[in-house]
């Protein structure tokens, strides 16, 4: 029986590539998977892991429990915390919010957001699913808890909820401007990249658009 498997990777620059060779003779279709395995892997990167998304079940690994600067992965765990939100009726894709000064402000991927400017849930999600604009996942973050630091927060006690025993975010676009203790694992992105795929599948109606606008 075939088994589902969900690659979880430390993208950028974590693991900036990943070569395979043929899984074939690892895991064939009738093979029972009990235990990582050592696969016929060659991984150029610091760090990788493989886990079965519908059971969490690792089955592969590499330097996975590494800490390592996490770029724009990082914003894994705001679109986690804003489907939560969603679903959790606290807030709606139809609330507009209004960008504040520190979202307006926010540098590297963004979508150029004015102080002032307002925009809706659904296009700021989409913006920050899509683009991995800075400024629209901070003023998301601000939307529901305040302020960005309320909303790290709420990123490192959710953290710490789904056992990500090796991460500390400073903030919540993945910038590494001003900080060196902002760090995660392989291990702690699969955590919480199965959280988010697994129960809200209706995130990769925004993963899975190639191109959008806004304004």
């Amino acid at each position: 029986m075939k088994k589902t498997i969900s690659l979880f990777l430390a993208l950028l620059l974590i693991l900036p590539t990943l070569s395979f060779t043929s899984f074939a003779d690892v895991w064939e279709e009738t093979a029972e998977v009990s235990a990582t395995v050592s696969a016929p892997v060659t991984v150029n990167a610091k760090s990788a892991i493989l886990m079965d998304a519908s059971t969490g079940q690792v089955l592969f690994a590499e330097n996975e429990n590494e800490r390592l600067y996490p770029a724009s992965v990082t914003k894994i765990m705001p679109l986690l915390l804003f489907v939560e939100a969603l679903d959790e009726g606290r807030i709606s894709l139809t609330d507009v919010v209004t960008a504040s000064p520190v979202a307006a402000s926010k540098g590297g991927s963004q979508i150029w957001l004015k102080e002032g400017e307002q925009m809706t849930v659904d296009e700021l999600l989409r913006a920050t699913a899509i683009a991995s604009a800075n400024d629209a996942c901070t003023a998301l973050g601000e939307h529901i808890a305040g302020s960005e630091d309320a909303f790290v927060a709420l990123m490192n006690k959710r953290a710490g909820e789904l056992g990500m025993k090796n991460t500390n975010f400073v903030n919540c676009s993945g910038l590494d401007d001003e900080t060196t203790e902002h760090l995660t694992t392989a291990y702690d992105i699969a955590l919480m990249s199965r959280e988010l795929m697994k129960n809200h599948p209706d995130i990769k109606k925004y993963t899975t658009i190639w191109m959008d606008t806004v304004r």
